[in-house]
């Protein structure tokens, strides 16, 4: 009987810290998203010919707001707060209340009429992906296993913990301290590096549109740079989220992850060189926005790279790929 409790209870144990890993992901997850939305529905108004400045602030101050609303559930669920579910509930009916005139606020007079539907897709995006958030919060048995026992026991984990009869599993070897800590520095360097990429994104883009307000003068030059820099950025974002989720997931292989990232950018830009010469040969994009834009490029490389380089050359982390081929080999 004993042994059949602490087995249970291993079980659980397992089964939780699978919850609070799910949990953790989930919530940075939906902060990035938020971040990388607002970032590019502020770069999209930028586009829009028939944009005034009162819109641009309207649009600021409800993406501040939001960002700000949302960081108190997001920040309870990354502490494992029971409470940062109900929280997260409500922030989703302040949101519908803030953004109830959505559809109102965006024009028909907005030319081109590409960027007035990518803003109202980005908006649906957005929604769909909080409403995903919430039903994994209250449906998934593996993150509702972190407050309450009880709720273990239902019928998605009972056909997840079923074993057929006359198959045993094997149990799983327990980590040593340094797989953990390889692990947890996987993680850091994950966060590291995804704060990194979505930061210098979120900067870039509000950097050039406050530009384009402080400067009207210098409206088609800033343009001309957004475009490149937006498509770049957004690339970005897409390859090198691939490392990040791979490393956050504790994957031994994935800071090798990282080379191929390394490479994709390596093409883009070989692919991108015509572009670049075509803009810096512009005579109308004034020599001061060229050098802005370089800055902003090496700023940008050297903040992955140095994120990136904790998690190539650490010897724990090293120590952790080698005793994973290890194991396999002797598998």
């Amino acid at each position: 009987m004993r042994n059949k409790d602490a087995a249970l209870r291993k079980k659980y144990r397992k089964i939780q810290r699978q919850g609070k890993q799910d949990l953790r992901f989930l919530s940075l997850m939906i902060f990035l998203g938020l971040l990388l939305y607002s970032a590019l529905n502020y770069y999209v108004l930028t586009r829009i010919d028939h944009t005034v400045a009162d819109v641009m602030k309207t649009y600021l101050f409800y993406a501040i707001i939001t960002l700000l609303l949302w960081c108190v559930p997001l920040r309870m669920l990354w502490r494992y707060n029971r409470l940062g579910r109900y929280v997260y509930l409500l922030c989703i009916g302040i949101s519908v209340y803030l953004y109830r005139n959505q559809l109102s606020f965006v024009s028909d007079e907005w030319t081109p009429a590409f960027f007035r539907y990518l803003f109202q897709l980005l908006f649906l995006l957005k929604c769909i992906m909080i409403l995903y958030g919430g039903v994994r919060i209250f449906t998934s048995a593996k993150i509702r296993s972190i407050w309450n026992v009880y709720e273990l026991f239902d019928d998605e984990l009972a056909k997840m913990e079923n074993i057929k009869e006359g198959k045993e599993s094997k149990e799983e070897q327990p980590m040593s301290k340094k797989e953990k800590k390889a692990v947890i520095l996987l993680k850091r360097a994950s966060l590291r590096l995804a704060f990194c990429l979505y930061f210098s994104v979120l900067v870039s883009f509000m950097l050039f549109g406050i530009l384009i307000r402080i400067l009207p003068q210098y409206h088609d030059a800033i343009q001309a740079i957004q475009y490149p820099l937006f498509s770049e950025c957004l690339f970005s974002v897409m390859v090198w989220s691939i490392p990040v989720i791979g490393m956050y997931l504790g994957k031994s292989w994935s800071p090798y992850l990282i080379y191929v990232a390394m490479i994709g950018e390596g093409l883009r830009l070989l692919l991108s060189y015509s572009q670049y010469i075509e803009l810096f040969g512009n005579r109308i994009v004034p020599i001061v926005l060229k050098l802005l834009l370089i800055v902003i490029e090496i700023m940008r490389y050297l903040l992955v790279f140095i994120s990136c380089r904790s998690a190539l050359r650490h010897p724990y982390l090293r120590a952790y790929r080698r005793m994973q081929i290890e194991s396999k080999n002797d598998n």
